[in-house]
């Protein structure tokens, strides 16, 4: 997925959209952890507690918790050890680059094979399925023989011709696959599952959920820039989460104001290949085979870190339109970017413009929900999310 910056953990962001300024004045790093903190502050008020492990999902990572001082300290650092170990058992069980992984025991399995599974494995699948089904097949973990034949014509450079991708097409979806109690079962030996397009969002949720067993009042999740928020703050402010300009990589596109919410980003500016000056997408449809058409950025906010990190790659699929098929009540929200450096807007769903740090400076068109598949357009109201 692409990535997205926690705003509140020191420096600042300049954007060319809205200039962004996010400071925090003092830091101290105490038994290798950082703690954030005011100058006013005080003993016996809150405080941020903050870790970065290494190498979590091959990807960046930083975990913070709120703490009160001064007898907080050890309870956040228990906290922040819970959340890193919940990440790392989410890896060790769904990657696919894992040979030891359950889900490389699933995807190495001959069909017929029943392959036992986790109780974790198993409501990601689970789950997937769920929106392979409200997105029309737009998101399916099923894809993996496309995915590896994209990969593979990356390395190469050379494109899959039409018969290799009706293989790879025949090959995918969820037809192939039964979901058991305790486990799963391939029809066919050369069915896979590929859990890149949520396995982080699903990680970020376990390890906001760890953090909060071991006693964190609130907290940040940061894996590769899928976000999750929980909690209270210090002062009982919101998160505030930096959403990647996709045309400018050191700039910020805008700032989102969230609570107990996660927030995905997917875009072509991290991965893909370029091959006779043409950009392709790391990015697949699974309903054709290709790769998708090269949305610059999705951004999914949802109530959990799944659900917006499959919706996030979901809409790069479906594109604006996709906005008609999430479900009614969901709480998903999406923003889109269309357009090329030159000339761009946001395509925002209809309760996005409530996330909103800052209203962005440049064009904002809201799509009311409607009964009808396509929605309605709207110029975005001033004013944004409070701090």
């Amino acid at each position: 997925m692409g990535r997205l910056y926690p705003m509140e953990t020191g420096g600042f962001a300049k954007s060319r959209l809205i200039p962004i300024v996010i400071l925090v004045a003092a830091a101290l790093l105490v038994g290798g952890y950082l703690l954030l903190f005011a100058p006013r502050l005080t003993y016996g008020q809150p405080a941020e507690l903050q870790s970065r492990p290494a190498a979590v999902m091959s990807t960046d990572c930083e975990l913070t918790v709120v703490v009160v001082l001064p007898g907080g300290r050890p309870a956040g650092e228990r906290a922040l050890e819970a959340g890193e170990r919940a990440l790392r058992g989410v890896e060790a069980r769904m990657s696919s680059y894992l040979e030891a992984s359950e889900l490389s025991k699933l995807n190495a399995a001959a069909g017929g094979q029943f392959v036992s599974l986790s109780s974790q494995t198993m409501e990601v699948l689970r789950i997937s399925r769920e929106i392979a089904g409200q997105t029309d097949g737009a998101f399916d973990v099923t894809c993996a023989p496309i995915i590896n034949l994209w990969r593979r014509a990356g390395r190469t450079r050379r494109l899959p011709d039409r018969q290799e991708i009706a293989r790879a097409v025949g090959e995918t979806g969820w037809e192939h696959f039964e979901l058991l109690e305790n486990g799963a079962r391939k029809h066919i030996d050369t069915a896979a599952i590929d859990l890149g397009g949520i396995a982080k969002g699903y990680g970020i949720d376990q390890a906001a959920k760890a953090m909060t067993e071991a006693g964190a009042k609130g907290g940040l999740v940061n894996v590769g820039g899928d976000v999750r928020g929980f909690g209270w703050r210090p002062h009982g402010k919101p998160w505030r989460v930096g959403v990647r300009d996709p045309f400018d990589k050191g700039s910020m596109l805008t700032v989102l104001a969230i609570r107990d919410s996660a927030v995905c980003t997917s875009g072509n500016y991290e991965r893909g290949f370029t091959f006779e000056g043409k950009r392709y997408s790391h990015i697949t449809d699974p309903r054709t085979g290709w790769a998708a058409d090269m949305t610059p950025s999705v951004t999914a906010v949802a109530p959990t870190g799944a659900v917006a990190d499959a919706w996030a790659t979901a809409l790069s699929v479906l594109g604006v339109e996709g906005f008609a098929l999430i479900p009614p009540g969901s709480e998903i929200e999406a923003m889109i970017v269309v357009g090329t450096p030159g000339e761009y807007e946001l395509h925002v769903t209809e309760g996005f413009p409530a996330l909103f740090a800052d209203s962005p400076g440049t064009n904002v068109r809201v799509h009311r929900r409607t009964p009808a598949s396509a929605a309605a357009e709207a110029a975005l109201p001033e004013g944004g999310a409070d701090e």
